[in-house]
Formats: C-alpha cells, structure tokens, sequence
C-alpha cells in the first residue's frame, strides 16, 4: 500500500500505538508524526506487531515536512463542510479510495485528537475526506479513522502504471495560472476562477496519460498567446 499516514501533533500514546497496528494490518508501512507526545511503553504495548513502525516513524517539524515526496496529499475531517476557501469538497471514504487508486504516493493526514486539523492545514491538501457519522457526535477516534480509510483504500488497491507526479500535476496549476492572469478578467474574478480550476483538477485524479495530453495542449496554447 502506497499511503504515507501522517499524524498532526498526537497527543495520545495509546492512539500512536493502534495506529501503528492498524498499518501493520494493511501492509502500510510509512509513519510520519509532526511533533508528538513522548512515545514509550504504552504506545509500544497498543502496537503489537506494529511496533517496528514505531521504530521506523519519521519525525518531523512541519506540515509541509511531512509532505514532502507524497503525490495527493488527502486531510480529514469531521466538518460536514470546510471552510478554507481553498478546499471545498469533502469525499466520502468510498470515493476518495476509489480516486486515490490511480496511484502515486498518497499521503493521508490526520488532525490532533482535540480540535483535528486547522483551516490553514486543509487549505494545503488537495481535498479532504469525512467519515459520516451521527450529527449527535461527529467526531471519530484517531485510531479508528485510520484504520477505516485504510480499510477502504485497502479494497481497491493501486495501480502504480497511472501515477501522476506531483511535480507534473503542478506545472499544469502553474501554465493556468499564467493564462488565467493573462486575461482581461478583474483580478477578483481571476482569483474565483483559479480556485474553480483548482477544485476541478483535484476532484478529477487524472490519470498519467492525461495528465501529459493537457500539459502538450497547454504548452501549445501557451505557445500561441
């Protein structure tokens, strides 16, 4: 499994070690941690098998640390809708496995156990995906979310031939971004319209073959103007 779990300052020892369990269970075997409690004998005692991810975890200092080398960069929450004028569209689990199976490194990030991630956090991921539970008590426990989304990812696999690179998908954001400032549009409405094509590319998970027929017409088109 291609799926980096990334844990936003996790404060409980024993949710560190079932996550690590979790992993262990659906062969995922990249734990990185940004700032986290002091990981001893109770996360060790909750990972059972897992305990040589505890050992091999990579601690960082930075979201955008923790990030680094990951494809499709993918935040949960337990909001019902985000407010980050950045990303709008929160998919079900079902849907983002389905998407996150053309491949690539994806890196699944979860938020802090009290208050999950922050808006400035989301904003940085491509899109985020929520687990629809009872409005009377939204919020899952950490442990149990990881295990459910790598659950579901688990059941559609990963088709290593259709990865995108982010370094590609980028430069497609880029060549857009010049062509929409190069219109006659209010830099208001060229902000709304870069944020749509944003959303839309995230939503669409284009496949290599795709991804490399855009950026050709892109570059033609950018050629001409």
């Amino acid at each position: 499994m291609n799926v980096r779990v990334i844990l936003m300052e996790p404060q409980e020892e024993g949710n560190i070690g079932s996550i690590a369990r979790a992993m262990a269970n659906f062969s995922c075997k990249e734990l990185y941690m940004i700032n986290p409690c002091k990981i001893g004998g109770i996360a060790k005692a909750f990972a059972t098998h897992g305990r040589d991810l505890l050992q091999k975890a990579v601690i960082v200092d930075s979201f955008d640390e923790a990030v680094k080398g990951c494809d499709v960069i993918v935040g949960t929450t337990g909001k019902r809708g985000c407010s980050s004028s950045k990303v709008r569209l929160s998919l079900s689990p079902e849907m983002m496995a389905e998407k996150a199976s053309t491949g690539g490194r994806l890196g699944l990030v979860f938020g802090r156990e009290r208050i999950g991630l922050t808006n400035e956090e989301l904003a940085k991921c491509d899109f985020t995906v929520r687990i629809r539970t009872s409005p009377k008590y939204p919020v899952m426990n950490l442990a149990q979310s990881v295990c459910l989304l790598l659950y579901e990812i688990s059941k559609h696999g990963q088709d290593e031939k259709n990865v995108v690179s982010r370094a590609k998908t980028e430069r497609i954001q880029m060549m857009l971004h010049e062509l929409v400032q190069s219109t006659d549009l209010t830099q208001r409405k060229k902000n709304s319209m870069e944020l749509t094509i944003r959303r839309i590319l995230t939503r669409s998970f284009m496949r290599e073959k795709e991804a490399s027929a855009l950026l050709s017409f892109l570059n033609s088109l950018h050629r001409k103007l």
